[in-house]
C-alpha cells in the first residue's frame, strides 16, 4: 500500500505539530513549575522569617524581665521559678547587670 503524497504531508505535520505542542507543553510546564516553586520558595521563607522574630522577641521580652527583677532585688533562684528558666540561664543574663 502506498500512501499518497496528501497522506504523507499529512502525517508529517501531524508528527510536527506533536512535537511543538510537546516542546510548548514543556516549556509552559517548566514556567509554571518555576514561578510555584518561587512562590513556595517567598511563603515558607516569610513564615520561617516571621518564627524567627517571634522567638527573638520574646527572648528579648524574657530576657529584660528577669534583668528588671534580679535589678528589684529578686535572687536569682526566685526570678528562675518565675521567668521558668534555669539558674544557669538566669546567671547568664545576670551577668550584663
Amino acid at each position: 500500500m502506498s500512501m499518497t503524497v496528501r497522506e504523507m504531508l499529512m502525517e508529517k505535520g501531524e508528527r510536527r505539530g506533536i512535537e511543538i505542542g510537546l516542546e510548548k507543553g514543556e516549556k509552559r510546564g517548566i514556567e509554571i513549575g518555576e514561578q510555584r516553586g518561587i512562590e513556595i520558595g517567598l511563603e515558607k521563607g516569610e513564615q520561617r522569617g516571621i518564627e524567627i522574630g517571634l522567638e527573638k522577641g520574646e527572648q528579648r521580652v524574657r530576657t529584660e524581665m528577669v534583668k528588671s527583677m534580679l535589678r528589684a532585688g529578686l535572687e536569682k533562684r526566685q526570678v528562675a521559678e518565675i521567668a521558668e528558666m534555669s539558674l544557669a540561664e538566669i546567671s547568664e543574663i545576670g551577668v550584663d547587670l
